[in-house]
């Protein structure tokens, strides 16, 4: 547990869930500390090896760091923008607060109210930021090419095309299905996966696609496979990505 006082940022992470979220906290946060960067993690669903900082060492942000300087708050949902107004208003904590977006798609009210209260906004791509109806920074989402590689060698075996993310409408899991079912009667060598969690209310929608890829004649070369923690793996599988 890291020394409240040697805390420069701090990432929170209030939901248990794996989530794209989650993966970028895991991804980043090593590479931030290796840049020198005084960053801990607050909330579950984390791996230990990762600085983690205790919910009863929150007091010690009342007082700020040397200078006066505030920390930075590094909120990337909802819950994690409301936490950080809390401790800055209404504790009366030093804290910057700052919100990535990555999501591409019109905030509801609320969110859009969340993020107003921001210091500073943080977009992963210029048309994620056209979605915000605030002043924000592009800053790309970086990618580890020594762990996101191709593998060096592999097996004889079907060329793979493959998407990752939510089963879900928004995520353009359809549209990647529909494009398959069209492609592959052509291409016999290749085979196709999405990848990514189905949550309830959207288990009608990953069923519906099944039937589809059924009725094409294609359940042994088209798939919904689920989410997985050893998505390096499954990256270094797949020879296309969409």
């Amino acid at each position: 547990m890291p020394d409240i006082t040697d805390i420069e940022v701090i990432a929170p992470h209030f939901k248990r869930r794996l989530s794209g979220v989650t993966s970028t906290i895991i991804q980043l946060v090593p590479r931030q500390i290796a840049a020198g960067v005084r960053i801990a993690t607050l909330g579950p669903g984390l791996p230990r090896d990762l600085p983690h900082m205790h919910y009863r060492q929150l007091a010690g942000l009342w007082k700020p760091l040397p200078g006066g300087r505030p920390r930075i708050w590094h909120a990337r949902r909802n819950i994690e923008m409301l936490g950080g107004l809390v401790l800055r208003r209404l504790l009366r904590m030093k804290l910057k607060l700052v919100f990535t977006s990555a999501s591409q798609r019109h905030h509801s009210g609320y969110s859009r109210w969340l993020i107003s209260k921001m210091d500073h906004v943080v977009a992963t791509s210029a048309k994620t930021g056209s979605f915000l109806k605030v002043p924000y920074t592009v800053v790309m989402h970086g990618i580890d090419t020594e762990k996101f590689c191709p593998a060096e060698s592999a097996p004889p075996r079907p060329l793979r095309i493959g998407c990752a993310g939510r089963i879900r409408h928004q995520k353009g899991t359809d549209l990647f299905i529909d494009a398959l079912i069209a492609l592959l009667p052509r291409y016999p060598d290749w085979e196709g996966e999405a990848i990514g969690r189905i949550t309830p209310e959207h288990q009608s929608f990953a069923e519906e696609l099944r039937r589809k890829i059924a009725a094409a004649g294609l359940s042994n070369r088209l798939r919904l496979a689920e989410e997985t923690t050893e998505i390096a793996g499954w990256y270094r599988s797949i020879d296309l990505y969409v």
